[in-house]
């Protein structure tokens, strides 16, 4: 089981989230984790549980979901915001180089994230996109 390091609120611009690190600052791979539409960052814990802390891992609850604040307003619920929200979470971390998980709506909506930051995302791990989402081609 892995041990939390840190829990706890990051500001942000778009509004203050709920987050959880495990193993922050040590020197293992990194990822990044990021849930579906209607759910909250404790989905993926028996997932992180099982990695026998062989990764530093940092999940939060987006704006309006778990325990995050709503977002500021004027805002919408789109795929187009959530590359916004990892970037500046991402900027905050420091992070160069890190395995991107999502789930769901959020796995749809990152897809040109890992477009635009080919040398930042080391591996994309998609749980259980719906529908066609953005195909990857180069």
């Amino acid at each position: 089981m892995n041990r939390i390091v840190k829990e706890g609120i990051l500001k942000c611009s778009f509004g203050n989230i709920a987050y959880k690190h495990w193993h922050a600052g040590a020197n293992l791979p990194k990822l990044f984790f990021m849930h579906g539409w209607q759910d909250h960052l404790g989905v993926f814990e028996p997932i992180i549980d099982s990695l026998d802390g062989k990764y530093e891992v940092f999940a939060w609850d987006m704006p309006g979901h778990g325990k995050s604040h709503f977002p500021n307003w004027p805002w919408t619920y789109g795929h187009s915001e959530q590359p916004k929200q990892a970037f500046e979470v991402l900027k905050k971390l420091e992070w160069d180089e890190y395995s991107l998980v999502a789930h769901s709506w959020a796995a749809n909506g990152m897809t040109p994230f890992v477009k635009m930051f080919p040398d930042q995302v080391k591996n994309y791990i998609i749980l259980d996109a719906y529908g066609n989402g953005y195909p990857l081609i180069d």
